[in-house]
């Protein structure tokens, strides 16, 4: 009975961090005109392009440059680089960290943890 418990304890946190990670980013699809990407792109972001040929990237914005976005397709800077010019770009959708929603996530999680460590010593937290 204990063994199903800790199974139990152990889904709902996982579920719990699968929510959480999917509520710390915010996807937005920005106007493909060079004069705005290099304001509304940032170092760290994420981005999903098609070319004017059709091309597509997606990579991590390494660089913004004064006529291209620069990145890797790992978050560390690793694997494949890219570099595709402003003036190529027909699309671009852009993934960033949402800071005050990543905070309160993390509460409300630290929150449910807390409150599942509580219940522990009692009856089971799904009890069927």
């Amino acid at each position: 009975m204990t063994t199903m418990k800790t199974v139990k304890k152990g889904l709902a946190l996982l579920l719990c961090a699968v929510i959480a990670l999917n509520g710390c980013t915010r996807t937005n699809n920005i106007k493909a005109d060079p004069d705005w990407i290099p304001q509304d792109v940032k170092v760290g972001d994420e981005v999903k392009i098609t070319t004017h040929s059709g091309e597509e990237y997606s990579f991590w914005v390494r660089e913004v440059g004064e006529d291209a976005l620069s990145g890797s397709e790992q978050q560390l800077g690793k694997g494949e680089h890219y570099t595709v010019a402003y003036d190529d770009i027909a699309y671009i959708e852009v993934r960033t960290l949402d800071g005050p929603r990543t905070a309160g996530i993390v509460l409300a999680v630290l929150g449910l943890v807390a409150a599942i460590v509580a219940l522990g010593s009692g009856p089971a937290l799904f009890s069927p």
